[in-house]
């Protein structure tokens, strides 16, 4: 969300982003951004992830515009006051609620504006071939797991179960391990008290410094600066 002018470069692409308009940035996306110079230079920015069962973002579903207009950024505005106002962490039912709804308001107005690439009853039908080994990872995810015990619990040899999930999920069965434990680790450094080497353990990592390291690479900043960061502490 945009006070001043912007000036947004993603590959070939270049977008000039103005008062009250948004763009929209895929994860791993390289962005230029430069500022126009004018008196009064504000953006605000919300980092989101959605996925179908842990497996597929939504952007391998759909395609979603670089550039929304003023109207089109309007329940975009909504939706970041309402996040920005939150920062606070506060344990309850109701405000717990709020924040799924205001989630998915998102999700809704993402995929309103975006366009459908993919079939998705054509990859749901394969998602749900994932979904015991996605309930067995989530209970075991502390534990030491290498791809001869995803290969068993699927049933599959090893080389089958490689190009499972490369055509499927579009990476290997370790690096995939390795995102649902990031995602898991980033719930409970924002969700919780806990400490980052409790954390580190809770996903799987023996090493606090590798934790930290893995972690900074899939977020940008270590665990303890991203919890401060997110909660505004």
């Amino acid at each position: 969300m945009i006070t001043g002018f912007y000036e947004v470069v993603r590959g070939k692409e270049k977008i000039t982003v103005g008062p009250g308009e948004c763009f929209v940035a895929h994860e791993g996306d390289k962005l230029d951004i430069l500022h126009k110079g004018y008196p009064e230079m504000r953006a605000r920015y919300l980092h989101f992830r959605f996925s179908f069962h842990k497996m597929m973002k939504v952007d391998q579903c759909y395609q979603f515009p670089f550039h929304y207009n003023v109207n089109e950024s309007k329940r975009f505005h909504q939706i970041l006051d309402y996040f920005e106002k939150s920062k606070v962490k506060e344990d309850s039912l109701a405000k717990g609620t709020t924040d799924l709804k205001m989630s998915f308001a998102l999700l809704e107005q993402l995929l309103a504006l975006g366009i459908e690439v993919n079939n998705w009853e054509l990859l749901q039908s394969k998602l749900e071939r994932f979904l015991p080994l996605i309930k067995w990872l989530d209970q075991n995810l502390r534990e030491k797991i290498d791809v001869d015990d995803i290969a068993m619990h699927m049933n599959l040899s090893v080389s089958r179960v490689f190009k499972l999930f490369k055509d499927t999920v579009g990476c290997t069965p370790m690096n995939y391990l390795k995102k649902i434990r990031m995602m898991e680790a980033q719930r409970l450094v924002i969700s919780t008290d806990k400490s980052m080497e409790e954390i580190s353990q809770l996903v799987g990592f023996n090493n606090p410094f590798h934790f930290s390291r893995e972690f900074k690479n899939e977020y940008t900043l270590a665990p303890l600066s991203y919890r401060k960061q997110t909660l505004g502490v």
